[in-house]
């Protein structure tokens, strides 16, 4: 009905493009300054696996075409749960989650939700629109938050506002507690100085990562 009335073409009218098959969980796509769209995807494995990375595509063509997949994360354990946005400087930040403890067949967490183990959440940052990234490093404040208390993910796009603050929004699920409520907080940061406050709000947001 909305799309008649704006006089704008069904989904089934616009090109389509397979950038990856049986993978791209939790995108996440972001505007550049330059004009290109950058959007990053989970590869590896599916939903769940200790194989998980962080891949990226581009599109320099407001969406109609894509890049294929490179991997901008890839470390020994599960990497997942993205969060990326750009700041005024340019600088690209991405955040994400570490998830460990899986059995030996590296597709199942061992035990329950619980015995999951989060190892908190990092950031990486591009200063050449999503080419090349620094080192990840734990951020401290989230960190030193949820350490022994539960589950951590961000997830979402970045936003720098105008007096410079960026907020990054991640989901909690405290230890041994049902999948609702969980915990949204609001981590301000900027790619000079990454440990800024913090601050915590509950919010219903569905079932944990």
């Amino acid at each position: 009905m909305f799309l008649m009335a704006a006089r704008v073409a069904p989904a089934a009218d616009f090109p389509h493009q397979i950038v990856t098959s049986g993978l791209g969980y939790f995108p996440v796509a972001v505007r550049l300054r330059n004009g290109d769209v950058l959007a990053v995807i989970r590869g590896g494995a599916a939903h769940i696996g200790v194989k998980g990375r962080l891949d990226l595509v581009r599109s320099t063509d407001g969406g109609k075409t894509w890049s294929p997949p490179w991997t901008a994360i890839d470390g020994s354990l599960d990497d997942r749960n993205p969060a990326i946005g750009q700041l005024k400087d340019g600088a690209i930040v991405l955040a994400y989650a570490v998830a460990g403890n899986y059995d030996e067949t590296g597709l199942h967490f061992k035990g329950g939700r619980t015995d999951r183990l989060f190892d908190g959440v990092y950031l990486t940052y591009s200063r050449d629109n999503g080419r090349t990234w620094s080192k990840s490093v734990r951020d401290p404040v989230i960190h030193k938050f949820y350490d022994a208390q539960g589950l951590v993910s961000p997830y979402g796009k970045i936003v720098q506002l105008p007096d410079g603050t960026a907020h990054l929004c991640a989901a909690g699920l405290a230890q041994g507690a049902p999948p609702t409520p969980r915990v949204s907080l609001d981590r301000q940061f900027s790619s000079r100085a990454p440990a800024c406050p913090l601050t915590l709000r509950n919010s219903p947001l569905g079932s944990g990562p």
